[in-house]
């Protein structure tokens, strides 16, 4: 974050392997650079970096044809977030009712 900062968030993105870079999308680039209490921070980006594992690891458990769906239909309802931040990418979840994080944004 320090080598890249707020404005070359792309760059500091591919810089990341690719399990952190998507946990940093999931907060937003530019929300990491401006956070100021670091401790709340780390434990959210903890959080968001484990749920993406245990999701990989239980997709990783379908068939490869079923993962194939899976892939296209995540590819298709995802979308930026657009919260300060053009090219974050925003991995949905399914709420209770049915709706994508995305939808009660």
């Amino acid at each position: 974050m320090i080598k890249y900062g707020y404005c070359r968030e792309q760059e500091g993105l591919e810089s990341l392997p690719s399990e952190v870079r998507r946990a940093a999308e999931c907060l937003g680039w530019q929300a990491l650079c401006d956070a100021t209490n670091t401790e709340v921070v780390r434990a959210q980006f903890t959080k968001a970096y484990e749920s993406l594992e245990t999701r990989a690891a239980k997709q990783e458990l379908l068939p490869p044809a079923l993962q194939g769906k899976m892939a296209a239909l995540v590819e298709s309802i995802t979308r930026p977030v657009g919260i300060g931040c053009k090219s974050a990418q925003m991995y949905p979840q399914v709420n209770h009712d049915g709706t994508t994080r995305a939808e009660k944004l």
